[in-house]
């Protein structure tokens, strides 16, 4: 585990943190040719995302930094630091961290980041650098977790600043069965694991400023996904897409798990329970490989088996180590880095910084002792 770990840092740093993306399409020369239209900006997205060798240097897509990438290196240097207590991580983490607060975006309530591409998907359209909560919340994360560790109050009042953003320029869902955000603040969709990430964000800030009011709307962020449980124990992506898949049940089983251990109260742990049942039953091979979907294996993503990682490393880590031995055995590359896929018949190869390294580095430094 820690050579796998080792080679993989030096790979990131090699890189200088900078790197494509599955999702970095429109960043090509040839979306000037997609005329602003909806479908061919997904066409041409989705086409260099899924070409099974990388075009990128053809297409003119040059690598980049993005932010929920920094925000997931800074947040697995501080896990390494926490486990090694040697400093040259908690610098690491803090050379993220500065890049993180020099490019937040600005224009809005509070800070807030997006991606560093243009990205259409079938709910919405992101323009490049426009905030979203998904994002905007794992670097909330990482700064909160920073602050934990070093008590510098700068690093407190930058999340503060992130809960601004997300409650006064996100569209907030109301009903009886709780609240739901929307994933950016140009649309209304209800996506149940970005919304909860959101209440999660709230809920580890309540640990610190116990402020009850960020209790009260963290509890019904969470209270309204809880209630779209499926009674098997599942959630689909959100309202208006009925799909089950590895890592988006992660993010919402970790963040009711977060919102427990951040506000003490134990109201959904019979949900959480029957949740994990659920994901260890249906969305994994009896060898630990992550299936994509609950009803295909492939796609086999390098970003499922991160998130896997990160979640049975709290609840299951005999299960985590072998899922993560299987990973390292057949989607680590000699150099160090991760692929992207293994599907039924090919293997996509490209090491992607954001999507694979960044999310294996996290996923991997929960699992050193």
């Amino acid at each position: 585990m820690n050579k796998a770990i080792l080679k993989l840092e030096q790979w990131i740093e090699k890189n200088g943190y900078e790197g494509y993306d599955p999702y970095d399409g429109l960043n090509s020369y040839l979306s000037k040719l997609t005329f602003n239209n909806k479908s061919l900006r997904y066409i041409l997205m989705q086409g260099n995302r899924l070409f099974p060798i990388n075009i990128r240097p053809i297409l003119g897509i040059k690598k980049g930094f993005n932010p929920k990438g920094m925000a997931l290196f800074a947040l697995a240097y501080l896990q390494l630091y926490k486990k090694s207590k040697d400093k040259k991580y908690l610098d690491k983490a803090e050379h993220c961290l500065t890049w993180l607060d020099a490019n937040s975006n600005n224009k809005y309530s509070g800070k807030c980041w997006g991606y560093n591409f243009d990205w259409e998907n079938r709910m919405f359209f992101l323009p490049k650098g426009e905030p979203c909560i998904v994002v905007t919340v794992y670097v909330g994360m990482a700064f909160l977790e920073f602050y934990e560790i070093t008590k510098k109050r700068k690093y407190l009042e930058i999340a503060k600043s992130i809960s601004q953003f997300i409650l006064k320029d996100l569209y907030m869902y109301k009903s009886k069965e709780g609240y739901c955000l929307s994933y950016t603040p140009f649309d209304k969709t209800r996506v149940y694991n970005a919304s909860i990430l959101g209440g999660t964000i709230l809920a580890h800030l309540y640990k610190y400023t116990k402020d009850n009011s960020l209790k009260k709307i963290s509890r019904e962020l969470v209270r309204y996904v809880v209630n779209n449980q499926n009674l098997q124990g599942y959630w689909t992506y959100g309202d208006t897409r009925s799909m089950v898949d590895n890592f988006h049940t992660g993010f919402v089983l970790d963040s009711i798990a977060e919102y427990i251990r951040y506000t003490g109260d134990k109201s959904f742990e019979k949900q959480l329970k029957k949740g994990l049942e659920y994901y260890k039953k249906n969305l994994f091979t009896s060898e630990g490989i992550p299936k994509y979907y609950n009803n295909s294996v492939y796609p086999i993503d390098i970003h499922a088996s991160a998130q896997a990682i990160i979640t049975f490393s709290k609840f299951d880590k005999e299960f985590a180590n072998k899922i993560a031995a299987w990973t390292i055995k057949n989607m680590q590359k000699r150099d160090g880095s991760f692929i992207y896929r293994i599907n039924k018949s090919y293997k996509v190869k490209t090491p992607f910084t954001r999507w694979g390294q960044a999310w294996m580095l996290y996923a991997l430094s929960q699992m050193v002792d």
